[in-house]
């Protein structure tokens, strides 16, 4: 069951944003980066039907959004993505993974660290 969830915050991290090493620059202000990753929506599916899965993200600060990944009420993970101007016309967005340290599904932060090809999406 670890393994599972374990590839399924993978497959989720992938998906929300194909970021790697100190981030992707892409051809659009940060405006409309921003307003495009608001419509995102991680695939809550990747986590099993054996949790009832619940996500939500705060976009409250303009240089980062953070998606936080819970089921049955307990936290699983954190996907931050941090957003930067390299000019009026292009954006570094850089994706970052937090799993929970503790609590009902373990210290997924310590499962993250021993795969830093997923930490490091």
């Amino acid at each position: 069951m670890r393994l599972v969830r374990f590839s399924s915050v993978c497959l989720a991290a992938v998906l929300l944003v194909g970021c790697g090493g100190k981030g992707q620059v892409y051809d659009r202000p940060p405006e409309q980066v921003r307003d495009l990753m608001r419509t995102v929506e991680i695939p809550l599916y990747v986590f099993g039907s054996s949790a009832e899965t619940d996500s939500s993200v705060d976009a409250s600060d303009p240089a980062k959004m953070v998606w936080k990944i819970t089921a049955n009420g307990s936290n699983l993970i954190k996907v931050i993505a941090s957003i930067a101007p390299e000019d009026t016309t292009k954006t570094r967005v850089d994706v970052d993974i937090e799993g929970a340290s503790g609590g009902k599904y373990g210290d997924i932060e310590a499962g993250l660290k021993t795969a830093l090809g997923v930490k490091n999406i």
